[in-house]
């Protein structure tokens, strides 16, 4: 990982922003990267722990950190990208609205500002898209299977390629006009644009995914149809990958909540993203909601 003491030598570097002037005139992303010789520099910082913790401890698809780190150091961006895609199959979102829990697990972070792992993994993406290289990859063979995935979100769409490149005829089914779940209508645009989200859709479409939107399961499709129309691997009965999601609102419990007028997040995120308008007076409160705020 460069030299030993690279992490003594090189201060943690952040990207820059866009300036507040511009960046309060629209709804998009105010974060830059970093060029490409202080990324280099960023990633010599790894210090290629015996006991990787950003890897087996903080990160949760356990993204192999380390070793894409020595081959951003060593300019190998092809070998980089393919290393991240073997854990990740959405880098370019993860490195944009994940809260890097690998960070905090970085062995540098005990006294010092550890790595920064979530912009090297953004732009090991990005170049990959900018340059070409990721592309469509149809499965070989096809297995004669078919796979129905309800919901496409995160979960969804990554278990939907996955099966797609093994071979089998995937529909996933989703209830709203647009797919993309939590990723379409609960983060705001400032923090993923809406076109980073088409571009692997397009992909997925190429590699032989169906999307079927405005379907809910249960409600336009049963249980019994998804048993009859869809093809398990090993047995003669219907499957389906269900991917399961919140859209429920929670409560305050012991307040009362009588007085107050009640959204849920998600769904008025979603609102604002198809155009509509809200009317909101009086006292406001937010509570949890992950991104999905206004």
């Amino acid at each position: 990982m460069g030299r030993p003491t690279d992490f003594l030598v090189h201060p943690r570097r952040e990207p820059a922003k866009r300036p507040v002037a511009e960046r309060i005139r629209d709804f998009r992303e105010f974060t830059g990267l970093l060029p490409q010789e202080e990324l280099e520099i960023q990633a010599a910082r790894c210090m290629d722990c015996g006991i990787p913790f950003c890897h087996a401890y903080g990160c949760p698809v356990k993204n192999l950190i380390p070793d894409w780190n020595e081959m951003v150091f060593r300019r190998q961006g092809r070998r980089a990208l393919d290393l991240l895609h073997a854990t990740n199959n959405l880098p370019e979102v993860t490195g944009r609205v994940c809260p890097a829990p690998c960070e905090p697990a970085c062995t540098l972070a005990i006294n010092q500002p550890p790595v920064t792992i979530k912009q090297i993994e953004l732009q090991i993406v990005e170049e990959g898209w900018r340059r070409g290289w990721i592309r469509p990859e149809p499965a070989p063979f096809r297995t004669g299977r078919r796979v129905a995935v309800v919901g496409s979100g995160p979960a969804g769409l990554a278990a939907a390629q996955q099966l797609a490149r093994s071979g089998h005829e995937v529909v996933v089914f989703e209830k709203s006009d647009r797919v993309g779940g939590l990723l379409r209508y609960g983060i705001p645009d400032f923090k993923l644009e809406k076109w980073v989200l088409d571009r692997r859709l397009e992909q997925m479409q190429a590699e032989g995914v169906v999307f079927e939107t405005g379907v809910e399961a249960g409600v336009d499709v049963s249980a019994r149809y998804l048993r009859r129309a869809f093809d398990a691997q090993r047995h003669d009965r219907g499957y389906a990958f269900v991917e399961v999601l919140s859209t429920c609102p929670t409560h305050f419990g012991r307040l009362n909540e009588s007085g107050f007028g009640r959204f849920l997040g998600v769904r008025l995120r979603g609102g604002f993203d198809l155009g509509s308008r809200f009317s909101l007076s009086g006292p406001l409160c937010r509570r949890g909601g992950f991104g999905a705020f206004v």
